[in-house]
Formats: C-alpha cells, sequence, structure tokens
C-alpha cells in the first residue's frame, strides 16, 4: 500500500481582549529626534529581520520607517530641533494609537519576568515566536492631555541631578485588540491568564514606577483563525473599531 501523504497546515487560535486602564495611560515615544535616533538604532538583527519576512512578516524598510515615526510623533520640519524631550503617542489621520509592538512588548516583557517562577524556560522566546497582536493600530478614545513632573537622577561625580519630565496621557481609556496564538501544545488558557495577571498589577505604558498603568483585563474565546486572518490584521467584529 502507497504511505499516507504526510500533509501540515498552520493554524492559530483567536483570543478577543479587552484591557480597561485604571488612571492614566502615559505615552512612551520620544518627542525628540534624537530619542527616535536611539529608537532606530534598536532595532532587530538581518538575521531576526530575514527570519520573520519568511514567517509571512511585511517589513518596513528602515528609511520608511524613520520617517514614519518622525511623523507620527511630531517630529518634523525645522521646528523639530526645539522640541521638548516629551513622551507622545503616534498619531495618524484617525487619531492617537497604540502599535501592536506597544501590546506584544508589554506581554512578552511580562514573560521574561515570569519564565523563571512558572518553570517554562525561554518564555519570552516563546511569545516572540507564537504571538501576534492586531490591528496594527489600536486607537484610543479620550482626551490627550499632558503631565509634567519632577524626576531625579544622579550622575557620575555631579551627584544628584533634579530636572524635569513631560509625557502625553490619555485617562482611564479601554483598549480592545485580538491576540493570535499559534496553536503550539505549550499555550494553554492558564498561561495566557498568567501572564495578563502579572501585568495587570505590573502596568503598562509610561509611568510604571509611579503605579500607573495598572489594568483590570478579560479574555474572550479561544476561536480557531488562518493565517490569512492574522497577516490580513483581521479584527473581531467590535473588536479595534
Amino acid at each position: 500500500m502507497p504511505k499516507k501523504e504526510v500533509t501540515y497546515e498552520v493554524k492559530f487560535w483567536r483570543v478577543a481582549v479587552e484591557m480597561v486602564i485604571k488612571g492614566p495611560l502615559h505615552a512612551t515615544s520620544p518627542q525628540n529626534p534624537q530619542g527616535v535616533g536611539y529608537m532606530m538604532g534598536r532595532m532587530p538583527s538581518e538575521a531576526v529581520l530575514e527570519a520573520r519576512k519568511a514567517a509571512g512578516e511585511t517589513i518596513t524598510p528602515v528609511d520608511k520607517l524613520t520617517e514614519e515615526v518622525l511623523e507620527q510623533v511630531g517630529a518634523t520640519g525645522p521646528e523639530a530641533e526645539e522640541l521638548p524631550q516629551m513622551a507622545v503617542f503616534r498619531r495618524d489621520e484617525k487619531g492617537v494609537f497604540l502599535h501592536d509592538n506597544f501590546i506584544l512588548g508589554h506581554i512578552r516583557g511580562c514573560g521574561d519576568a515570569l519564565s523563571r517562577s512558572l518553570n517554562f524556560w525561554g518564555l519570552q522566546t516563546f511569545i516572540n515566536k507564537t504571538l501576534s497582536v492586531r490591528p496594527e493600530r489600536i486607537y484610543l478614545d479620550g482626551e490627550v492631555k499632558v503631565e509634567r513632573w519632577p524626576t531625579h537622577f544622579d550622575i557620575y561625580r555631579k551627584g544628584r541631578v533634579s530636572s524635569f519630565r513631560e509625557a502625553e496621557f490619555v485617562e482611564s481609556p479601554t483598549l480592545h485588540f485580538n491576540i493570535f496564538l499559534l496553536q503550539d501544545p505549550r499555550w494553554k488558557a492558564s498561561l495566557l491568564k498568567a501572564l495578563f495577571d502579572y501585568g495587570a498589577g505590573h502596568g503598562i505604558g509610561g509611568g510604571r514606577a509611579r503605579g500607573m498603568g495598572r489594568y483590570s483585563y478579560t479574555l474572550t474565546g479561544w476561536e480557531k483563525a488562518t493565517p490569512e486572518e492574522v497577516w490580513g490584521d483581521a479584527v473581531r467584529p467590535g473588536v479595534g473599531d
């Protein structure tokens, strides 16, 4: 008898997330060009980028990405050199938004913190390879305000230095987005819940050292999803609209 042909298929789960921020959600993107340059300097290596391309992810060229970041944080034009060093939200024609990587970075950080306690070695890397956040841009409802507060830090040989920091924030926003998980047997509802349980207390966004960015959350359903839904930026009705 001829051997049965083995077939392989990539499958995902989709989980809808509602995240209710308790108090102000602070922005984290630097407005001044020097800060943007620092962000660009921390881009992934060529090997990582090639692996992401092979997985089907669309990679934006560096020059185009730089242009987009500068535009979204308001650091363009001759007046850019005079802008204060303030953390701001990104913007487009639809309004103020958080990028999907903002949420992914938060979940990844939770995984890094919990890897040892959950006895799941390499949890951060596992999240990075098997979890995606959609839509790409998560828009914020509510008025954008600016907060200014004193901060202190030590400089070698100069002692303690005082300064001020400024950041945009939105008061108590509710975020809706989808998480897509590669159907890997290591993904369990209890693991995803543990990540958000930790994150809810740790906080998201800027000002976490001041107790900001803490949230409550709801995870709804583990529905099957296709790769086309993941890479096509599909959004479950009512989520991310």
